[in-house]
């Protein structure tokens, strides 16, 4: 393997100068505790009340992101009497280091809606249609494809689950085995394009060609023997 893609080791630093361990976990999960805590309360609340709307737009995932940004700043920046200018250029370190992994995302949503509103999904549905196999494969086929256009898992899954639904009613198929056909679907191909294949090779430093045999073949492996279980669940369920 190439010397540039060896990753350097961590500078270590003394506990005095490291966030506690709460902390550290907090912060991420802070979008996340910000939106399951506003879906929580607006199912309290009228929807035409002030705390529905407050609740709506702190767990938006803009502000909640945005929030959780504003408390890092302060938490690992501020609190530990780092300077602006010090803050700043951790901020534009971590924004170039994944740089690359935000625009390949955006570009898998703007694929998204090209699926949707040129109508390749029905196209695709017609096309898979037609083969003799259980409507579950038929889904986690369509999210496969769909998987390999976009590079985006979530992006596949959603698309798809809009493009299947149909096909619950039609084939009488139980609708949580569907959504899980669709689930494993978009885990099963990971592409150079991908988010998480860029974050998982950057992140360990390796190169394309092991990030395949690694993370593409758990990724693949997860995905198929997801879709067995699913096909033996559709025969006692």
């Amino acid at each position: 393997m190439p010397l540039g893609n060896v990753m350097k080791p961590a500078e270590k630093k003394p506990a005095s100068e490291l966030p506690s361990f709460g902390i550290s976990i907090l912060v991420p999960l802070l979008p996340a505790i910000l939106m399951i805590g506003s879906s929580l309360a607006k199912l309290t609340v009228s929807s035409h009340s002030f705390l529905y709307k407050f609740a709506e737009f702190i767990g938006s995932a803009e502000i909640s992101m945005l929030l959780a940004v504003l408390v890092a700043m302060w938490v690992f920046g501020y609190r530990r009497h780092q300077t602006g200018a010090e803050i700043t250029n951790q901020l534009t370190s971590a924004i170039e280091g994944i740089s690359n992994v935000l625009l390949v995302i955006a570009a898998g949503g703007v694929m998204k809606e090209v699926i949707i509103d040129t109508g390749i999904g029905d196209t695709l549905v017609s096309f898979v249609g037609k083969l003799p196999v259980s409507p579950l494969i038929l889904a986690w086929i369509i999210t496969v494809l769909i998987r390999i256009l976009t590079g985006q898992g979530a992006v596949a899954a959603i698309t798809a689950a809009g493009i299947v639904a149909p096909m619950i009613a039609a084939f009488n198929v139980n609708p949580v085995l569907m959504v899980l056909a669709c689930a494993v679907g978009s885990n099963t191909m990971t592409l150079m394009y991908d988010g998480g294949f860029l974050l998982f090779q950057q992140s360990f430093g390796i190169s394309i060609k092991d990030t395949f045999k690694t993370w593409g073949a758990l990724e693949f492996t997860n995905s198929f023997v997801g879709l067995i279980v699913i096909l033996g669940l559709d025969l006692v369920m």
